[in-house]
């Protein structure tokens, strides 16, 4: 089963933060501060955001989809991009679990 990403503007209060992406603009704002991803952090991010809405992880298969021409070596460029996006996250102390040995992430609440 496949994940679709959605096509409309949504709010969405996670663990404490207030966080709205604009699917027109390819835009994140937590907390009323724009945070800058790229298309492919952004796309990873909308299925991350809808994950509480439907089940507890999201899928690596479901992940996937977020890539252009996923890679050989999809796993390592994954968790490279995951990372990219914790930094962005971090200072509104949230953060990304990646559950190895089943391939999915998740959003936390890390407290600094």
């Amino acid at each position: 089963m496949s994940f679709s990403l959605p096509a409309f503007s949504s709010m969405h209060q996670i663990l404490g933060h207030t966080i709205e992406d604009s699917a027109d603009k390819h835009t994140i704002t937590i907390d009323g501060r724009f945070v800058n991803f790229s298309r492919t952090e952004y796309q990873l991010m909308i299925l991350l955001l809808h994950v509480e809405q439907s089940k507890p992880f999201v899928l690596f298969a479901d992940l996937r989809q977020c890539f252009r021409q996923p890679p050989d070596n999809l796993r390592c460029l994954l968790s490279r991009r995951m990372n990219y996006i914790r930094e962005k996250l971090w200072p509104f102390e949230l953060d990304i679990v990646n559950v190895r040995d089943q391939g999915y992430y998740t959003l936390i609440h890390k407290p600094m």
